[in-house]
């Protein structure tokens, strides 16, 4: 969605004028999130992550050509720089209900393509080792969220600071990735 403001109108008039050359105020209305462009995502693969982010954290809808784009584009990814990536992630996982993120990320084949050890993860016969790791990310909130009622010190704990990343992002990406070797190290053996 695009919407803008001319900006010699934000110094010189006491309401600027909206330009919405795409309906982004009915979009946003609609809670719709769009992308205004076929090129979007090739301008900027790091859109690919931070739609499904911002359609979760905001509550929007994916538009349908949108959400094609995106799954057509999701190679892309591999194209930004890594610590834009890492930072988006961050950003994903700092979010509430994130397991949603990752479930729409992943149906999209994009987690696939910023960490290739995830492709595994649906190949693995006999083990959903995608499903248990959402649902560990799902309980993982759901303790987040109790936490602070059971004890004062923990929300401080999980509210701090790592290096720009609160400690409850932390714990949900270790708790999303504590399965990552599964694939490579998985063995079956008789009897």
């Amino acid at each position: 969605n695009a919407l803008a403001v001319d900006v010699r109108d934000v110094f010189e008039k006491q309401k600027p004028a909206i330009l919405d050359p795409h309906s982004g105020i009915e979009d946003a209305k609609k809670r719709i999130l769009r992308a205004v462009s076929r090129v979007s995502f090739k301008e900027d693969p790091l859109r690919i992550l931070r739609a499904v982010r911002l359609a979760q954290q905001h509550n929007l809808k994916i538009e349908r050509s949108t959400w094609a784009l995106l799954k057509e584009g999701k190679s892309l990814i591999s194209e930004t720089a890594k610590e834009r990536v890492r930072d988006e992630l961050a950003l994903v996982f700092s979010s509430p209900l994130s397991f949603r993120s990752m479930e729409k990320l992943f149906e999209a084949g994009v987690m696939q393509e910023v960490i290739s050890e995830l492709r595994g993860w649906q190949t693995m016969a006999g083990y959903d080792l995608f499903s248990h790791s959402v649902k560990t990310l799902e309980e993982s909130e759901r303790i987040l969220l109790e936490a602070p009622l059971l004890r004062k010190e923990l929300k401080e704990h999980f509210d701090k600071d790592l290096g720009g990343v609160k400690r409850k992002a932390v714990f949900k990406i270790a708790s999303f990735f504590h399965d990552i070797g599964k694939p490579i190290t998985m063995q079956k053996e008789e009897g």
